[in-house]
C-alpha cells in the first residue's frame, strides 16, 4: 500500500493539476478490489513494467495474453481498463501460437517508447 500512498501524496503536492489522474486512480482501485475479491488479481496501475521490457530497445513487439476470466470481469476488463489482467510476454511466433492453442486471448502489440500500441 506504500506506493499508492506516495503516489497520492505526490498528486496532492502538485495541487489542481492532477484531478483527472486522481479520479482514474480511484476508479482503478475500486476495480482492483472487486477483481481481487473475485480471485482474479490484475496487474496494478502503479506496478512497473516487466524487467525484460525495460531492458529492451524502445521499439519492439510484445505479446499480451489474457487468462480465462468470468464474463463479468471480462466485460469490465474490456470497458474500463483493457489489459489490466493481461500478461506481457516477449513476442515470438511460437509463443503466439502456443497462447492461441491453449484457448487464451492473445494480441501482438508494438512497444514504442514505453507505450503499447495495437498492431
Amino acid at each position: 500500500m506504500g506506493k499508492r500512498v506516495e503516489w497520492v501524496k505526490s498528486l496532492r503536492r502538485h495541487g489542481r493539476s492532477r484531478p483527472r489522474q486522481f479520479l482514474i486512480f480511484l476508479v482503478f482501485e475500486a476495480y482492483y478490489q472487486l477483481c481481487t475479491l473475485r480471485g482474479y488479481r490484475p496487474r496494478h496501475l502503479l506496478d512497473p513494467s516487466p524487467e525484460w521490457m525495460r531492458r529492451a530497445p524502445p521499439v519492439g513487439r510484445v505479446l499480451m495474453v489474457w487468462p480465462r476470466l468470468p464474463p463479468s470481469l471480462r466485460a469490465l476488463d474490456r470497458i474500463i481498463f483493457p489489459g489490466a489482467h493481461a500478461e506481457l510476454v516477449p513476442y515470438t511466433p511460437e509463443a503466439f501460437e502456443a497462447a492461441r492453442a491453449s484457448g487464451r486471448r492473445a494480441e501482438v502489440m508494438t512497444a514504442v517508447l514505453g507505450e503499447l500500441r495495437l498492431n
